[in-house]
């Protein structure tokens, strides 16, 4: 996702990274590298680029980037905790769902 404005030419570019909660770390460099070529081209055009790879677990556990973001996108007190709160158990239910239907036929390699 990039979030940007023309008039200040401020952007982030956000990835989302669902890993196994021990994967969180090399997750967060290998999103970060990805974009480092793309941030020196627009920095060069006079934009300042931010780059927020984000990881929340596949079993729920929201890493520290994830909720830096939000800070940063000015989400704040009690709406950062039921952001966080919310983040965790929308993962963990995704999870269980593509766990249960592993299975599932129309899933079948064709």
């Amino acid at each position: 996702m990039v979030l940007w404005s023309p008039t200040t030419k401020l952007a982030y570019v956000v990835e989302l990274t669902v890993p196994w909660e021990e994967g969180v770390e090399e997750a967060y460099e290998r999103k970060k590298n990805k974009y480092s070529d793309l941030a020196a081209e627009a920095s060069q055009n006079g934009w300042k680029i931010s780059i927020f790879p984000v990881e929340v677990g596949c079993r729920g556990f929201v890493a520290i980037s994830t909720t830096s973001l939000l800070r940063k996108i000015g989400v704040k007190g009690r709406s950062l905790q039921q952001a966080v709160k919310s983040i965790s158990s929308i993962a963990e239910k995704s999870s269980n769902w593509l766990w249960i239907k592993r299975k599932d036929p129309i899933w079948a390699a064709r």
